[in-house]
């Protein structure tokens, strides 16, 4: 178990399991809603040396 949120505890996991690949979901948001909640997937695509397949929503 981590603790923590999003990105940080999800690299803390990454850290420590050490895998290939690293497959993550996105939503969809734009404008404000983006710019105050952030994007969990970006953050991490920028910061991890792994990598990521990064997975839309479907619709």
């Amino acid at each position: 178990m981590v603790e923590g949120l999003g990105a940080g505890a999800l690299a803390d996991i990454v850290e420590r399991a050490k895998p290939d690949l690293l497959v993550i979901g996105t939503r969809r948001l734009a404008g404000v809603k983006r710019l105050l909640l952030g994007s969990v997937a970006q953050e991490l695509m920028s910061s991890l040396e792994i990598d990521i397949l990064a997975v839309p929503p479907v619709g």
